[in-house]
């Protein structure tokens, strides 16, 4: 839910991951692998996260209802991301 919050704030703030990551001083393919593949962040980063995305750590950890949301509801987001991240079998 982390990386999925993430992502949500950084598209509310119209911001590309490699926008994000000038602002925090993150590799974009680690906060790819925060929003993407469910990485937890080191504390140091979730401080950067929060300060570059321009909220209070807090609100990173904030799943409630009435905040920005995204255009796909999670349940679909997170369906979507299960079936990327899905490896095909090698026999």
């Amino acid at each position: 839910m982390l990386g999925l919050r993430m992502e949500e704030l950084r598209n509310w703030a119209k911001m590309s991951r490699e926008q994000l990551a000038k602002l925090t001083g993150i590799d974009p393919r680690q906060i790819a692998d925060y929003e993407l593949y469910g990485v937890w962040p080191e504390p140091e980063n979730v401080t950067r996260m929060a300060s570059g995305l321009a909220v209070q750590v807090h609100e990173l950890f904030d799943f409630t209802e009435g905040r920005p949301r995204s255009l796909l509801p999670l349940d679909e987001r997170l369906a979507k991301r299960r079936v990327r991240s899905k490896k095909p079998d090698r026999a």
